[in-house]
């Protein structure tokens, strides 16, 4: 955030409805004197325009909230919107094509009001691992500001997940809730149309999300490593697929594991741990993309080397 405040620019986040929604509006406060009335009295004039975040020229950030857990996850949310952005800078900039202002998240994955769910002695194992891979990916900043989901199948064939809003760096059995698998959101589409997945994920790491938010194709085929875990990533045009979980479900073949719109990252696996690690490489590769346009055009491993790791890895 301190490189957007020394150039006096703000995030933008009008392509992510769920970081907006996190963050609500924002407004720049003029430059003033570190520990100054001046200053003050320059911030509170932002909040008195209804903004929930100052940004300050040429110091920081300043966030409002009604209490320290939402202010938190507003704090990180701007500053994975900043990450992004800074990203999206080193690919040509965001396109920002995302004019339906639809998210990936379904409205019934939020963070429910209602009690937490009474899981099963025999899912109880699948339900701990979630959270450990829930609270695991905050630490790695692939989950951040209570944004993105994780959801398993258990061998009951029941499906558990975390919902969204949720303290991820803490997440817990009292947090699990179960997927109605006859409903038309996202992960449950996905579900109903590849019995074969035991898990998926929606999330926004900022590395992959400068491919997303530029429209610059994401590409696995970088090292065989990378191909064995992930194997084929698509990129999906946000214009043409928000809001068609369906069409969606439907990319995930026996190839490809791994969805990038926009509006944020789908992952799909055969295990929750699996999914995991598909997202973590995915988002550590995009690291190691952005980073090597610094040194030269990078050189893809070729199709008949895709078919080799395909054969000696055997791969669907």
């Amino acid at each position: 955030m301190v490189a957007y405040s020394i150039v006096r620019k703000i995030p933008d986040i009008s392509a992510f409805p769920e970081l907006k929604a996190c963050i609500g509006s924002v407004g720049m406060a003029e430059y003033g004197l570190t520990g100054s009335e001046e200053l003050g009295e320059k911030i509170a004039k932002v909040f008195a325009e209804g903004c929930n975040v100052a940004e300050l020229e040429n110091h920081g950030l300043v966030v409002g909230s009604t209490d320290i857990e939402s202010a938190y996850q507003m704090f990180e949310a701007m500053d994975f919107s900043a990450r992004i952005g800074i990203g999206a800078s080193r690919l040509g900039g965001a396109k920002n094509e995302n004019p339906s202002g639809k998210g990936l998240t379904d409205e019934n994955m939020e963070k429910p009001k209602d009690p937490s769910t009474e899981i099963p002695q025999e899912d109880r194992a699948v339900c701990e691992k979630l959270c450990e891979m829930v609270r695991r990916a905050w630490h790695q900043k692939l989950l951040y500001a209570g944004l993105g989901v994780f959801s398993a199948r258990a061998e009951s064939g029941t499906i558990y997940y975390i919902p969204q809003g949720t303290d991820q760096s803490a997440a817990g059995i009292l947090d699990i809730r179960k997927l109605e698998q006859t409903g038309d959101g996202l992960h449950a589409k996905i579900y109903r149309t590849h019995p074969g997945i035991g898990s998926v994920v929606t999330a926004f790491p900022p590395e992959l999300m400068a491919f997303a938010v530029t429209g610059t194709k994401f590409s696995s085929r970088i090292i065989p490593e990378i191909y064995m875990v992930m194997q084929d990533v698509v990129s999906l045009p946000q214009a043409q697929y928000a809001g068609k979980p369906e069409e969606i479900a439907e990319v995930f073949d026996g190839r490809t594991s791994v969805a990038v719109l926009e509006g944020g990252v789908i992952v799909t696996a055969p295990s929750l741990l699996k999914a995991y690690d598909r997202l973590e490489v995915a988002e550590y590769s995009a690291r190691a993309i952005l980073e090597s346009s610094q040194l030269g055009n990078i050189v893809e491993i070729t199709e008949k080397q895709v078919d080799e790791i395909r054969v000696q890895c055997h791969l669907n």
